[in-house]
Protein backbone atom coordinates (compact mmCIF):
# COMPACT_ATOMS: atom_id res chain seq x y z
CA UNK A 1 0.00 0.00 0.00
CA UNK A 2 1.09 3.73 -1.28
CA UNK A 3 1.37 6.03 2.25
CA UNK A 4 0.15 9.07 -0.16
CA UNK A 5 -3.60 8.22 0.65
CA UNK A 6 -5.40 6.03 3.55
CA UNK A 7 -6.38 2.95 2.23
CA UNK A 8 -9.82 2.52 0.81
CA UNK A 9 -11.62 -0.57 3.54
CA UNK A 10 -14.85 -2.11 1.55
CA UNK A 11 -16.39 -4.31 3.98
CA UNK A 12 -19.16 -6.85 2.02
CA UNK A 13 -21.22 -8.97 4.36
CA UNK A 14 -23.99 -11.60 3.88
CA UNK A 15 -26.55 -12.14 6.02
CA UNK A 16 -26.73 -15.77 7.82
CA UNK A 17 -24.21 -17.69 5.45
CA UNK A 18 -22.82 -21.07 6.66
CA UNK A 19 -18.92 -21.56 6.85
CA UNK A 20 -19.38 -24.62 4.34
CA UNK A 21 -20.39 -22.91 1.72
CA UNK A 22 -17.34 -21.48 -0.33
CA UNK A 23 -16.86 -24.08 -3.18
CA UNK A 24 -12.99 -22.88 -2.91
CA UNK A 25 -12.98 -24.14 0.80
CA UNK A 26 -13.59 -27.90 -0.12
CA UNK A 27 -17.13 -27.54 -0.68
CA UNK A 28 -17.75 -28.94 -4.39
CA UNK A 29 -21.67 -28.79 -3.98
CA UNK A 30 -21.29 -24.74 -3.94
CA UNK A 31 -21.34 -23.00 -7.46
CA UNK A 32 -19.18 -19.76 -5.65
CA UNK A 33 -16.83 -18.23 -8.40
CA UNK A 34 -16.51 -15.11 -6.76
CA UNK A 35 -16.29 -15.91 -3.25
CA UNK A 36 -13.50 -18.40 -4.07
CA UNK A 37 -11.69 -15.57 -6.02
CA UNK A 38 -11.36 -13.68 -2.14
CA UNK A 39 -9.92 -17.23 -1.29
CA UNK A 40 -7.34 -16.66 -3.82
CA UNK A 41 -6.43 -13.59 -3.32
CA UNK A 42 -6.73 -13.33 0.32
CA UNK A 43 -6.29 -14.55 4.20
CA UNK A 44 -9.17 -16.82 4.81
CA UNK A 45 -10.38 -17.25 8.24
CA UNK A 46 -11.66 -20.78 8.57
CA UNK A 47 -12.21 -20.40 12.18
CA UNK A 48 -14.20 -17.62 12.56
CA UNK A 49 -17.01 -17.63 15.32
CA UNK A 50 -20.05 -14.50 15.91
CA UNK A 51 -20.41 -13.70 19.48
CA UNK A 52 -24.69 -13.49 18.81
CA UNK A 53 -26.83 -15.42 17.41
CA UNK A 54 -28.75 -12.99 15.92
CA UNK A 55 -28.70 -10.39 13.21
CA UNK A 56 -28.90 -7.73 15.51
CA UNK A 57 -27.06 -8.90 18.45
CA UNK A 58 -24.14 -10.04 16.27
CA UNK A 59 -24.08 -7.01 13.73
CA UNK A 60 -23.96 -4.42 16.99
CA UNK A 61 -20.69 -6.72 18.16
CA UNK A 62 -18.82 -6.27 14.99
CA UNK A 63 -19.65 -2.95 14.76
CA UNK A 64 -18.78 -1.51 18.12
CA UNK A 65 -15.97 -4.21 18.58
CA UNK A 66 -17.56 -5.01 22.14
CA UNK A 67 -19.41 -8.39 23.10
CA UNK A 68 -23.46 -8.46 23.43
CA UNK A 69 -22.71 -8.43 27.51
CA UNK A 70 -21.47 -4.75 27.08
CA UNK A 71 -23.26 -3.67 24.07
CA UNK A 72 -26.89 -5.08 26.29
CA UNK A 73 -28.07 -5.84 22.63
CA UNK A 74 -28.86 -9.99 22.89
CA UNK A 75 -31.63 -9.38 20.22
CA UNK A 76 -33.94 -7.01 18.72
CA UNK A 77 -32.69 -4.34 20.72
CA UNK A 78 -32.08 -0.46 19.79
CA UNK A 79 -28.25 -0.42 19.17
CA UNK A 80 -27.95 2.31 16.34
CA UNK A 81 -27.02 5.12 18.93
CA UNK A 82 -23.95 3.16 20.04
CA UNK A 83 -20.72 4.83 19.15
CA UNK A 84 -19.72 2.31 16.52
CA UNK A 85 -15.93 2.55 14.61
CA UNK A 86 -17.69 3.55 11.46
CA UNK A 87 -18.12 7.15 13.07
CA UNK A 88 -13.94 6.81 14.04
CA UNK A 89 -13.70 6.84 10.48
CA UNK A 90 -15.77 9.10 9.87
CA UNK A 91 -13.55 11.81 11.76
CA UNK A 92 -10.57 10.72 10.12
CA UNK A 93 -11.42 11.65 7.06
CA UNK A 94 -13.06 8.97 5.45
CA UNK A 95 -16.10 8.99 3.03
CA UNK A 96 -18.64 6.44 4.53
CA UNK A 97 -21.30 4.56 2.37
CA UNK A 98 -23.34 1.80 3.60
CA UNK A 99 -25.34 -0.19 0.54
CA UNK A 100 -27.62 -2.73 1.41
CA UNK A 101 -28.49 -4.25 4.84
CA UNK A 102 -26.91 -2.91 8.70
CA UNK A 103 -29.56 -3.50 10.45
CA UNK A 104 -29.73 -0.38 12.42
CA UNK A 105 -32.06 -0.07 15.08
CA UNK A 106 -33.63 2.32 14.92
CA UNK A 107 -33.27 1.77 11.48
CA UNK A 108 -32.72 5.06 9.64
CA UNK A 109 -30.60 6.77 11.27
CA UNK A 110 -26.95 7.90 10.10
CA UNK A 111 -24.83 5.39 11.89
CA UNK A 112 -21.78 7.30 10.83
CA UNK A 113 -22.36 6.80 7.01
CA UNK A 114 -22.57 10.05 4.84
CA UNK A 115 -24.59 8.14 2.35
CA UNK A 116 -26.93 4.96 2.77
CA UNK A 117 -29.05 2.57 0.36
CA UNK A 118 -31.21 0.96 3.12
CA UNK A 119 -32.62 -2.71 2.81
CA UNK A 120 -33.93 -4.58 5.80
CA UNK A 121 -35.00 -7.90 5.53
CA UNK A 122 -37.48 -8.87 2.46
CA UNK A 123 -39.72 -9.74 4.21
CA UNK A 124 -39.92 -6.68 6.78
CA UNK A 125 -43.25 -5.15 7.38
CA UNK A 126 -42.49 -1.72 8.69
CA UNK A 127 -44.56 -0.04 5.74
CA UNK A 128 -47.35 -2.92 6.42
CA UNK A 129 -47.09 -1.46 10.27
CA UNK A 130 -47.74 2.19 9.44
CA UNK A 131 -43.93 3.12 9.03
CA UNK A 132 -42.04 4.03 6.12
CA UNK A 133 -40.63 1.48 3.84
CA UNK A 134 -36.89 1.04 2.73
CA UNK A 135 -34.98 1.74 -0.37
CA UNK A 136 -35.95 -1.74 -1.96
CA UNK A 137 -39.41 -1.66 -0.87
CA UNK A 138 -39.30 1.98 -2.87
CA UNK A 139 -38.04 0.57 -6.26
CA UNK A 140 -40.62 -2.55 -6.04
CA UNK A 141 -43.43 0.27 -5.23
CA UNK A 142 -42.31 2.13 -8.28
CA UNK A 143 -42.72 -0.61 -10.98
CA UNK A 144 -45.88 -1.65 -9.26
CA UNK A 145 -44.86 -4.67 -7.10
CA UNK A 146 -45.97 -5.28 -3.64
CA UNK A 147 -43.13 -6.28 -1.70
CA UNK A 148 -43.31 -10.26 -0.55
CA UNK A 149 -45.36 -10.92 3.19
CA UNK A 150 -47.42 -12.70 4.64
CA UNK A 151 -47.47 -16.17 1.65
CA UNK A 152 -48.00 -18.21 4.77
CA UNK A 153 -51.58 -17.16 4.52
CA UNK A 154 -52.13 -17.16 0.95
CA UNK A 155 -50.40 -20.41 -0.37
CA UNK A 156 -51.92 -23.23 1.00
CA UNK A 157 -48.58 -25.42 0.25
CA UNK A 158 -46.30 -22.97 2.13
CA UNK A 159 -45.25 -25.35 4.83
CA UNK A 160 -44.42 -28.13 2.53
CA UNK A 161 -41.56 -25.70 0.47
CA UNK A 162 -39.49 -25.29 4.16
CA UNK A 163 -38.70 -21.32 2.87
CA UNK A 164 -37.27 -22.52 -0.45
CA UNK A 165 -39.30 -20.52 -2.79
CA UNK A 166 -37.43 -19.13 -6.25
CA UNK A 167 -37.64 -15.42 -6.89
CA UNK A 168 -40.88 -14.76 -8.99
CA UNK A 169 -40.65 -11.61 -10.47
CA UNK A 170 -38.03 -10.45 -13.27
CA UNK A 171 -34.21 -10.60 -11.96
CA UNK A 172 -33.65 -6.72 -11.43
CA UNK A 173 -36.40 -7.07 -8.77
CA UNK A 174 -34.73 -9.44 -6.31
CA UNK A 175 -33.52 -7.95 -3.08
CA UNK A 176 -29.73 -9.11 -3.70
CA UNK A 177 -29.57 -8.08 -7.20
CA UNK A 178 -31.27 -4.60 -6.23
CA UNK A 179 -28.11 -4.15 -3.56
CA UNK A 180 -25.30 -5.70 -6.14
CA UNK A 181 -26.55 -3.03 -9.11
CA UNK A 182 -27.02 -0.14 -6.38
CA UNK A 183 -23.70 -0.96 -5.62
CA UNK A 184 -21.87 -1.20 -8.75
CA UNK A 185 -23.56 1.81 -9.45
CA UNK A 186 -22.43 4.32 -6.92
CA UNK A 187 -18.68 2.96 -7.49
CA UNK A 188 -19.19 3.73 -11.38
CA UNK A 189 -20.81 7.42 -10.42
CA UNK A 190 -18.72 8.21 -7.10
CA UNK A 191 -16.96 11.46 -8.01
CA UNK A 192 -14.89 11.77 -4.31
CA UNK A 193 -11.52 11.26 -3.63
CA UNK A 194 -11.60 11.06 -0.07
CA UNK A 195 -10.17 7.45 1.01
CA UNK A 196 -13.67 4.86 1.37
CA UNK A 197 -15.02 2.73 3.71
CA UNK A 198 -17.79 1.08 1.81
CA UNK A 199 -19.98 -1.87 3.83
CA UNK A 200 -22.43 -3.37 1.40
CA UNK A 201 -24.65 -5.76 3.17
CA UNK A 202 -26.57 -9.01 1.14
CA UNK A 203 -29.92 -9.91 2.68
CA UNK A 204 -29.03 -13.57 1.43
CA UNK A 205 -28.96 -16.11 2.80
CA UNK A 206 -31.45 -14.98 5.44
CA UNK A 207 -34.87 -16.72 4.74
CA UNK A 208 -36.75 -17.18 2.45
CA UNK A 209 -34.17 -18.93 0.25
CA UNK A 210 -35.68 -17.10 -3.00
CA UNK A 211 -32.92 -18.16 -5.17
CA UNK A 212 -33.04 -17.03 -9.04
CA UNK A 213 -34.40 -19.62 -10.66
CA UNK A 214 -31.71 -20.14 -13.24
CA UNK A 215 -29.10 -20.57 -9.72
CA UNK A 216 -31.35 -23.06 -8.33
CA UNK A 217 -31.11 -25.38 -11.66
CA UNK A 218 -27.47 -25.17 -11.28
CA UNK A 219 -28.05 -27.39 -7.74
CA UNK A 220 -30.72 -30.10 -9.04
CA UNK A 221 -28.94 -32.86 -9.68
CA UNK A 222 -26.44 -31.87 -7.07
CA UNK A 223 -25.93 -34.50 -3.83
CA UNK A 224 -26.90 -32.27 -0.70
CA UNK A 225 -24.88 -33.19 2.74
CA UNK A 226 -26.95 -35.06 5.05
CA UNK A 227 -27.25 -32.72 8.36
CA UNK A 228 -26.07 -33.37 11.46
CA UNK A 229 -28.50 -35.45 13.74
CA UNK A 230 -29.11 -37.62 16.52
CA UNK A 231 -32.27 -39.10 17.06
CA UNK A 232 -34.53 -37.83 20.49
CA UNK A 233 -31.23 -35.51 20.65
CA UNK A 234 -33.43 -32.53 21.63
CA UNK A 235 -35.41 -34.44 24.40
CA UNK A 236 -31.89 -34.17 26.28
CA UNK A 237 -31.08 -30.47 25.36
CA UNK A 238 -32.35 -27.51 27.73
CA UNK A 239 -35.98 -26.42 27.16
CA UNK A 240 -35.37 -24.00 24.64
CA UNK A 241 -34.02 -25.91 21.79
CA UNK A 242 -37.50 -27.25 21.79
CA UNK A 243 -39.59 -23.94 22.30
CA UNK A 244 -37.48 -23.07 19.76
CA UNK A 245 -38.42 -25.81 17.40
CA UNK A 246 -42.31 -25.37 18.57
CA UNK A 247 -42.02 -21.84 18.22
CA UNK A 248 -40.82 -21.56 14.62
CA UNK A 249 -43.26 -24.28 13.76
CA UNK A 250 -46.55 -21.95 15.02
CA UNK A 251 -45.78 -18.64 14.59
CA UNK A 252 -48.37 -16.65 12.13
CA UNK A 253 -45.23 -14.93 10.73
CA UNK A 254 -43.96 -16.17 7.25
CA UNK A 255 -41.17 -17.33 8.47
CA UNK A 256 -43.15 -20.15 10.03
CA UNK A 257 -41.32 -23.57 9.38
CA UNK A 258 -42.31 -26.86 10.92
CA UNK A 259 -39.22 -29.62 10.87
CA UNK A 260 -41.03 -32.04 13.49
CA UNK A 261 -41.79 -34.10 10.44
CA UNK A 262 -39.47 -33.05 7.53
CA UNK A 263 -38.18 -35.58 5.82
CA UNK A 264 -34.82 -36.52 3.72
CA UNK A 265 -35.96 -35.12 0.66
CA UNK A 266 -37.63 -32.02 2.23
CA UNK A 267 -34.12 -31.50 4.02
CA UNK A 268 -32.55 -31.35 0.01
CA UNK A 269 -35.19 -29.02 -0.66
CA UNK A 270 -34.64 -26.50 1.64
CA UNK A 271 -30.69 -26.74 0.97
CA UNK A 272 -30.67 -26.22 -2.43
CA UNK A 273 -32.56 -23.42 -2.28
CA UNK A 274 -30.39 -22.09 0.53
CA UNK A 275 -27.18 -22.92 -1.53
CA UNK A 276 -28.52 -21.34 -4.59
CA UNK A 277 -29.29 -18.26 -2.54
CA UNK A 278 -25.77 -18.02 -1.93
CA UNK A 279 -24.89 -18.44 -5.65
CA UNK A 280 -27.19 -15.81 -6.57
CA UNK A 281 -25.09 -13.45 -4.09
CA UNK A 282 -22.25 -14.91 -5.59
CA UNK A 283 -22.81 -13.22 -8.97
CA UNK A 284 -23.66 -9.91 -7.85
CA UNK A 285 -20.38 -10.36 -5.56
CA UNK A 286 -18.37 -10.35 -8.75
CA UNK A 287 -20.02 -7.43 -10.32
CA UNK A 288 -19.23 -5.48 -7.05
CA UNK A 289 -15.44 -6.76 -7.45
CA UNK A 290 -15.31 -5.81 -10.92
CA UNK A 291 -16.50 -2.56 -10.78
CA UNK A 292 -14.47 -2.46 -8.33
CA UNK A 293 -11.44 -3.22 -10.22
CA UNK A 294 -12.50 -1.45 -13.33
CA UNK A 295 -11.63 2.07 -10.95
CA UNK A 296 -8.74 0.87 -9.92
CA UNK A 297 -10.16 0.83 -5.94
CA UNK A 298 -9.41 -2.61 -5.13
CA UNK A 299 -5.73 -1.25 -5.46
CA UNK A 300 -4.06 -0.03 -2.23
CA UNK A 301 -7.47 -1.33 -0.33
CA UNK A 302 -8.54 -3.52 2.83
CA UNK A 303 -11.10 -5.84 1.56
CA UNK A 304 -12.77 -7.90 4.30
CA UNK A 305 -15.85 -10.80 3.12
CA UNK A 306 -18.05 -12.02 6.03
CA UNK A 307 -21.23 -13.15 7.43
CA UNK A 308 -23.01 -12.03 10.84
CA UNK A 309 -23.75 -15.51 11.57
CA UNK A 310 -24.71 -19.15 10.49
CA UNK A 311 -27.81 -21.09 9.65
CA UNK A 312 -28.70 -24.12 11.36
CA UNK A 313 -30.48 -25.63 7.98
CA UNK A 314 -32.02 -28.44 9.78
CA UNK A 315 -29.01 -29.70 11.50
CA UNK A 316 -30.34 -31.02 15.11
CA UNK A 317 -33.78 -30.71 13.48
CA UNK A 318 -33.45 -26.90 13.99
CA UNK A 319 -33.42 -24.20 11.07
CA UNK A 320 -32.34 -20.51 12.12
CA UNK A 321 -30.38 -19.38 14.22
CA UNK A 322 -30.72 -18.09 18.15
CA UNK A 323 -29.11 -21.35 19.81
CA UNK A 324 -25.61 -21.05 19.99
CA UNK A 325 -24.86 -24.14 18.91
CA UNK A 326 -21.13 -25.56 19.14
CA UNK A 327 -19.91 -25.80 15.55
CA UNK A 328 -17.63 -28.72 16.30
CA UNK A 329 -20.68 -30.94 16.22
CA UNK A 330 -23.45 -28.99 14.08
CA UNK A 331 -21.13 -27.06 11.44
CA UNK A 332 -23.34 -24.41 11.06
CA UNK A 333 -24.39 -21.48 13.40
CA UNK A 334 -22.13 -19.65 15.60
CA UNK A 335 -19.39 -20.10 12.77
CA UNK A 336 -19.05 -18.37 9.32
CA UNK A 337 -17.01 -17.48 6.88
CA UNK A 338 -14.30 -14.42 6.91
CA UNK A 339 -11.86 -14.03 3.84
CA UNK A 340 -9.51 -10.48 4.40
CA UNK A 341 -7.81 -9.08 1.15
CA UNK A 342 -5.03 -6.37 1.35
CA UNK A 343 -4.60 -5.14 -2.63
CA UNK A 344 -6.51 -6.90 -4.57
CA UNK A 345 -4.93 -10.05 -7.07
CA UNK A 346 -1.86 -10.16 -5.08
CA UNK A 347 -2.30 -14.00 -5.22
CA UNK A 348 -1.80 -15.37 -1.71
CA UNK A 349 -4.38 -17.24 0.06
CA UNK A 350 -3.26 -18.62 3.68
CA UNK A 351 -5.52 -20.40 5.83
CA UNK A 352 -5.75 -19.47 9.54
CA UNK A 353 -7.08 -22.42 11.46
CA UNK A 354 -6.89 -20.75 14.80
CA UNK A 355 -10.54 -19.60 16.17
CA UNK A 356 -10.71 -15.96 15.91
CA UNK A 357 -13.66 -13.65 17.39
CA UNK A 358 -15.48 -11.93 14.25
CA UNK A 359 -16.42 -8.76 16.30
CA UNK A 360 -13.17 -8.35 17.27
CA UNK A 361 -11.11 -8.79 14.03
CA UNK A 362 -13.03 -7.11 11.62
CA UNK A 363 -13.08 -3.99 13.68
CA UNK A 364 -9.83 -3.89 14.77
CA UNK A 365 -8.56 -4.38 11.47
CA UNK A 366 -10.87 -1.95 10.05
CA UNK A 367 -10.07 1.21 12.73
CA UNK A 368 -6.20 0.27 13.29
CA UNK A 369 -5.51 0.47 8.95
CA UNK A 370 -7.95 3.88 9.02
CA UNK A 371 -7.73 5.39 12.42
CA UNK A 372 -5.63 3.88 14.64
CA UNK A 373 -7.45 2.91 18.53
CA UNK A 374 -11.45 3.41 18.51
CA UNK A 375 -13.18 5.79 20.86
CA UNK A 376 -15.82 3.84 21.90
CA UNK A 377 -13.72 1.09 23.99
CA UNK A 378 -15.03 0.20 26.82
CA UNK A 379 -13.01 1.25 30.00
CA UNK A 380 -10.58 -0.92 31.79
CA UNK A 381 -12.58 -0.46 35.32
CA UNK A 382 -15.91 -1.58 33.79
CA UNK A 383 -17.41 -4.71 35.64
CA UNK A 384 -17.23 -7.59 33.59
CA UNK A 385 -20.82 -8.96 32.07
CA UNK A 386 -22.02 -5.70 33.07
CA UNK A 387 -24.98 -5.12 30.35
CA UNK A 388 -25.32 -1.49 30.18
CA UNK A 389 -24.30 -0.10 26.48
CA UNK A 390 -22.06 2.97 25.93
CA UNK A 391 -24.18 5.03 23.75
CA UNK A 392 -22.77 7.66 21.23
CA UNK A 393 -21.78 10.52 23.75
CA UNK A 394 -20.86 13.26 20.84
Amino acid sequence: MTSKKKPNIILIMTDQQRFETIGAWGYDYMVTPNMDRLVRDGISFRQAYCPGATCIASRAAIFTGMYPHTTGVYSFVNWGNHRNWVQDLRDHGYWCVNIGKMHFSPRDISGGFHERVIVENPTNKTLDSGGADDDWGRYLSLHGITRPNDRNKTDPDWLKKYQGVAWHHEERFHSDVFIGNSAVSWIRNHRGNRPLFLQIGFTGPHEPWDPLPRHLELYRDTKMPQRVLREGELMEKPPQHLAHLAMHATTEHESVIDLRDATPADIDHMRRHYYANITTVDEKLGEVLDALAERGDLEDSLLIFCSDHGELLGDHGLAYKWLMYDPINSDAQTRQPVSICVGAGKGFAPHFARSVDIHRRVGIVCVTIGCGSPSYSPRETREYGSSRPYPDET
